[in-house]
C-alpha cells in the first residue's frame, strides 16, 4: 500500500474506546502520564499540567508558557521554578536548550530542586489547611 502525502480521512472506528490521538495530539490519562513522566529524564511542555505531574513524580520539567495561557502559569513562578519557566514569545530555542543542558550536566542538582519544590508545596498546603481548619 502506498502512503500519499495528502491526509485521508481515517476509517470509521468500530471500537467503543475513545481514540488515543486527536488532531495530532496524544491524549494521556493522568495516571499514564505520571507513569511515563516518572521514568523521563526531563519534561518540556506547552501544556501547564504536565510539568506539575512530572514534578510530583520527581522529574525536572520546563513549562513553555504561551501568551494565551491563563493566570495558572503564575504558579510556576510562585513555586520558585522561574528558571524552568519560559515565556515562549520571549525565549529562544537556544535559551531553552542551554537550560536543558544545565540540567543534563548537573542532574543531581535538578533532582534536588524538584524535591525542594515539593517540600515547599507540602508546606503551603499544610499552612492553607491549618488556616481553613481554624476558620471553618
Amino acid at each position: 500500500m502506498r502512503l500519499s502525502s495528502s491526509r485521508a480521512k481515517p476509517p470509521p472506528s468500530t471500537s467503543s474506546k475513545k481514540p488515543a490521538c486527536r488532531a495530532n495530539h496524544i491524549a494521556f490519562a493522568p495516571d499514564k502520564a505520571a507513569s511515563l513522566y516518572a521514568r523521563a529524564h526531563t519534561i518540556l511542555s506547552f501544556e501547564c499540567h504536565s510539568p506539575i505531574i512530572a514534578a510530583a513524580n520527581g522529574t525536572p520539567a520546563f513549562y513553555l508558557r504561551q501568551p494565551e495561557d491563563t493566570i495558572k502559569g503564575q504558579m510556576y513562578y510562585d513555586l520558585g521554578l522561574a528558571d524552568w519557566t519560559f515565556e515562549i514569545e520571549k525565549s529562544t530555542g537556544q535559551q531553552i536548550s542551554d537550560r536543558l543542558m544545565q540540567i543534563h550536566d548537573n542532574y543531581p542538582t535538578a533532582l534536588a530542586n524538584v524535591k525542594a519544590t515539593l517540600v515547599r508545596v507540602d508546606k503551603q498546603y499544610d499552612e492553607a489547611f491549618k488556616y481553613l481548619k481554624r476558620v471553618v
